[in-house]
């Protein structure tokens, strides 16, 4: 029975490689990794006289290392006596029926009359890491009418063409948390230093500093009992008095004192009685040890022991006096003691609750009255990629509430959106250990480089509830999917 045996040429070109079997060609045009697809563009000619009347072609072609491979659907050409032909070509070769490789499936033969034929493949398949080294194989058979064959086996020149890599960007979510509603009970504190003549106890306006220190203690009482949002709730007045002179002098002295600041301020605004608050200090050695570790005093240190080991303040008073032969005492009367001598006050008031639009104009006025959530709102107002969000959330919010977990947790958000991670650390050691602050400090670690922490932080946010740490701990995978990808780049 008469047969054709076919021998194929390779040659490659600068754009694609083919192989060539007297009136078979094979030509590959792309071959090539992309978007995490492998992309095959080839084909096949014939010529007719290649193929007698009672034989049947058929072409496939393979991706191959020398550990896989995987077939790409077959290209079959029969002569004349193609029907019989191909049924029995099929029934005795059943792994044609359907070209398979690995779990995939990659088409079913294609069929051409024997002529001058001219067929183009594209194909798409998922990239897996062993095409990195994969060629293109051909493999042919011819077979006569009795299913008799030649098979002929050959690999392409030429390797995947890699797409141009850099490393995969992780693309994190940042949690950020809405403030808790509270009452707003706001404290508004300041002191002054009065001046008093000598023995008295009754405080005269117009003397010396009077008149300007009074008026800060009625500019800040006016703005809360003229404010129609504010509501008085209590005033906190605590005298204080030097430590020269006698113990139960002073003492008596410092009551008096913010007894008559009270009473100026009640009579002034026509306030009860109920709202205040009186205390003193009879001498306020605390402020003064807290101005001698400061100082430049040359007895300093033998200063602070005095204060810390003698109990009984006249005594303590009179070892001063005669320390250096009075001269560290001298300095602290002139320079010390006129500082301890004041008034300190606490107005305690309430604020009401405002709308987003009232809570914009008392931003820009007065930022004290509103809450940690009135803020949070304002800034959700304006918008997450604003300037004013970023100065609300960066700064107004932590200068109002330095405290609060919640500001420096959201200010931390912000700051790793801004590339800023050392700064989000700092914020991050003030912001507890919420599911949000996790899922942060999870990011962190993600964008550092430490995908074993970053999975550990996120995995413990996401069972506490955080949806954003569910998608960074994708983000984590493919990740280290990615290194893995990138190994071969370093090899």
């Amino acid at each position: 029975m008469k047969y054709t045996v076919l021998t194929i040429f390779l040659f490659l070109t600068v754009s694609s490689y083919c192989s060539q079997t007297g009136g078979a060609r094979v030509q590959v045009l792309q071959f090539k990794e992309f978007n995490d697809s492998l992309h095959i563009t080839y084909t096949i000619d014939m010529d007719a006289r290649s193929i007698a009347r009672y034989q049947g072609l058929n072409i496939t072609l393979g991706v191959e290392t020398d550990s896989n491979l995987l077939l790409l659907p077959s290209f079959i050409v029969t002569g004349d006596n193609k029907g019989k032909v191909l049924t029995r070509y099929r029934n005795n070769h059943p792994r044609y029926r359907t070209i398979a490789s690995r779990g995939h499936q990659t088409g079913h033969a294609m069929q051409s009359r024997a002529g001058e034929t001219h067929q183009q493949f594209t194909i798409s398949i998922p990239y897996e890491l062993w095409m990195d080294s994969a060629q293109i194989s051909v493999r042919q058979e011819v077979a006569d009418y009795r299913g008799r064959t030649v098979f002929t086996h050959y690999l392409l020149s030429g390797r995947v063409e890699l797409e141009p890599r850099v490393p995969y960007e992780v693309q994190t979510q940042v949690a950020m948390q809405t403030p808790e509603r509270v009452d707003k009970i706001i404290a508004r504190r300041g002191q002054a230093f009065l001046d008093f003549p000598v023995g008295r106890s009754v405080i005269q306006p117009n003397f010396r500093r009077n008149p300007e220190e009074l008026g800060k203690i009625d500019d800040a009482v006016r703005e809360v009992v003229g404010n129609p949002d504010a509501q008085l709730q209590s005033i906190h007045i605590e005298g204080f008095a030097s430590p020269e002179g006698s113990w139960i002098l002073n003492d008596r002295l410092s009551s008096a004192r913010a007894t008559a600041l009270k009473d100026y301020i009640r009579t002034r605004f026509n306030l009860p009685e109920s709202y205040f608050r009186v205390t003193h200090v009879a001498e306020d050695w605390d402020g003064l040890v807290v101005m001698v570790q400061e100082s430049n005093l040359p007895e300093k240190d033998r200063i602070l022991e005095i204060i810390s080991t003698i109990s009984s303040y006249d005594v303590r008073e009179a070892t001063l006096v005669h320390l250096a032969g009075g001269r560290p005492w001298n300095v602290m009367v002139r320079d010390m003691f006129p500082e301890l001598r004041r008034v300190e006050y606490q107005i305690n008031y309430t604020v009401r609750d405002f709308g987003v639009q009232d809570a914009i104009a008392v931003m820009d006025r007065n930022p004290l009255n509103l809450s940690h959530l009135e803020m949070y709102q304002v800034a959700q107002h304006f918008g997450r990629d604003s300037d004013r969000f970023n100065q609300i959330i960066l700064d107004t919010v932590l200068r109002y509430f330095p405290d609060e977990e919640t500001a420096h947790l959201n200010a931390a958000a912000l700051f790793i959106e801004n590339g800023e991670l050392n700064t989000a650390k700092r914020h991050l050691e003030r912001a507890g250990n919420s599911p949000e602050a996790l899922n942060n400090r999870g990011i962190i670690a993600l964008k550092e480089g430490n995908l074993d922490e970053a999975e550990v932080y996120f995995t413990r946010a996401q069972q506490a509830g955080s949806a954003e740490a569910e998608h960074n701990l994708n983000e984590v995978s493919l990740k280290r999917e990615d290194n893995v990808r990138m190994e071969r780049f370093n090899r």
